[in-house]
C-alpha cells in the first residue's frame, strides 16, 4: 500500500475539521469558568487553556487543604465545593480522575454547564493534539512527507499512517481500533533494529523504577556502563531498591541520578504521579507542581563519556532533552530509542531533528502497545550495529 499517499490524503481531507473540533473544546457558554481538580489534570488544562487566551476564574477541590490556596503561578483561588455549587453563570470542567464522585456532587447543579469529557480525551486533546493548532495544514503535510522519506521499511510507514489516523478518529473509533496488526515486541530493543553488546554504554532517560534495566537484564543483555536518569524522587528510591537486588557485577556498572534531562540545567516544579513525573510548563520553571527537581542537559552532564545507546520516555519533553543532548549525539552517533507519542508534533520533529544531527542515521518507527501510546522512533547508524 502507498501509506504516504493515504496519510497525506487524511491530512488534506480532515485537518481543518480536526482543528475545528479542538477549538470547540475551549468554547464555553457562561462568563465564569471553574476547573474542578487541582492535581496534574487540572494544571494541564489550565496551562492549555491559558495558552489559547481562555481565562480560568477559579479552581475547586474536595481536599480541604486546598481550599483558599492559590493555584499556579497566576495565583488562581481554589474555592470549596459548597461555594462553587452556589455560583451562577458558571461553567465547570471536571478535571480529575474522580469523575463519578464529582459528578454526583454536580448532579443537581443549575448554575451553568458541567463539562465531563473522558479524562483520557482531556489529556489527549490538551497534550497530544494541542500543538497542532500552531501548525498549518500545508506545514504538517510537508513535515510528514519529509518523515516518510526517512523511514527505512514498510512497517514504519504503516505505523505512521495509523498514528495519524488516530488524530481524526472519534473516541469510540479509537476505543474499538486495535493496533495489533502493527505491534512489535521487545520495546527499546526490537530484533533487527537495536543490538546492544558487552562494551555498550547505555543512557536511560525516564528510568522509572528500573523496569527498562530489568527488561534488558532479563533479555540477557550485557553492557559496559548504564547511566539512568529519573526525576521523580519516589521512583528513584525504587530504582535504588532494585539495584540492591542485582548482582555485584551489575551494581558496579549502573549509575542512577535523581535528575531529569532537558535542554539546559535548571530547577523545575513538576507533578509526581504513581507511574511517572510530568513537567507542566517548560517555559516557566516556577509552574505549579507538587514536587521540585533538577534538570540537566546530557551534553554537559555526560561530557567525555562515549555513549552507544540512548532511550527516552519522559512524558513529552523528549524534544527538549534531545536538544540538550545534541552535542553528545553528534559526537558519538549512538543508537536512539525515543518515544514519539506524547505530542503529535513529536512524530516528525524528533526524527527530523535526529537526522539533522547525523545524516547517516536509518529510521524505524515501531508500535509497542495495543492503543495510541508507546510508539518509539529508532535511529540507528549501520556502523553502530553491535556497539
Amino acid at each position: 500500500m502507498n501509506y504516504q499517499q493515504m496519510t497525506l490524503e487524511l491530512i488534506e481531507l480532515h485537518y481543518d475539521g480536526l482543528l475545528s473540533r479542538i477549538r470547540q473544546f475551549r468554547e464555553f457558554r457562561n462568563k465564569t469558568l471553574v476547573l474542578w481538580g487541582t492535581g496534574a489534570i487540572g494544571n494541564i488544562l489550565y496551562h492549555y487553556l491559558k495558552k489559547y487566551g481562555k481565562v480560568v476564574d477559579f479552581f475547586c477541590d474536595n481536599n480541604p487543604e486546598m481550599i483558599g490556596s492559590r493555584i499556579t503561578t497566576d495565583a488562581i483561588l481554589c474555592k470549596s465545593p459548597e461555594e462553587v455549587l452556589k455560583m451562577k453563570g458558571t461553567d465547570i470542567i471536571i478535571a480529575s480522575t474522580n469523575i463519578d464522585e464529582i459528578g454526583l456532587q454536580l448532579a443537581n447543579y443549575q448554575g451553568g454547564d458541567v463539562i465531563t469529557p473522558p479524562v483520557d480525551m482531556l489529556v489527549f486533546v490538551s497534550l497530544i493534539l494541542g500543538d497542532l493548532e500552531q501548525q498549518s495544514k500545508q506545514f504538517v503535510i510537508n513535515q510528514v512527507s519529509k518523515l516518510f522519506q526517512l523511514l527505512d521499511d514498510e512497517i514504519s510507514k504503516e505505523t505512521l499512517y495509523f498514528k495519524i489516523w488516530g488524530w481524526f478518529a472519534s473516541p469510540l473509533e479509537m476505543k474499538q481500533f486495535h493496533y495489533n496488526t502493527i505491534l512489535t515486541d521487545k520495546q527499546y530493543i526490537p530484533d533487527g533494529i537495536i543490538n546492544i553488546r558487552d562494551h555498550s554504554t547505555i543512557v536511560d532517560c525516564g528510568a522509572y523504577c528500573g523496569d527498562t534495566l530489568k527488561f534488558f537484564l532479563d533479555q540477557g543483555i550485557h553492557f559496559n556502563q548504564y547511566f539512568a536518569y529519573e526525576l521523580d524522587r519516589d521512583n528513584y528510591e525504587r530504582f535504588l531498591d532494585f539495584i540492591d537486588s542485582c548482582t555485584e557485577e551489575v551494581k558496579e556498572k549502573v549509575t542512577v541520578y535523581n535528575l531529569g534531562v532537558g535542554e539546559s540545567k535548571g530547577t523545575f516544579h513538576y507533578f509526581s504521579k504513581k507511574n511517572s513525573s510530568l513537567i507542566l510548563d517548560t517555559d516557566d520553571n516556577n509552574a505549579n507542581g507538587n514536587s521540585v527537581g533538577e534538570i540537566v542537559d546530557l551534553t554537559h552532564h555526560l561530557k567525555d563519556i562515549g555513549i552507544s545507546y540512548i532511550k527516552m520516555d519522559i512524558e513529552g519533553t523528549e524534544m527538549l532533552a534531545l536538544k540538550g543532548a545534541a552535542g553528545l549525539i553528534k559526537q558519538n552517533v549512538p543508537d536512539c530509542a525515543i518515544c514519539i507519542y506524547h505530542k503529535a508534533t513529536d512524530l516528525w520533529e524528533i526524527p527530523l531533528f535526529l537526522a539533522s544531527c547525523c545524516s547517516k542515521y536509518k529510521f524505524h518507527i515501531r508500535q509497542h502497545a495495543d492503543c495510541y501510546f508507546d510508539t518509539v522512533c529508532y535511529a540507528t547508524k549501520q556502523e553502530n550495529a553491535g556497539r
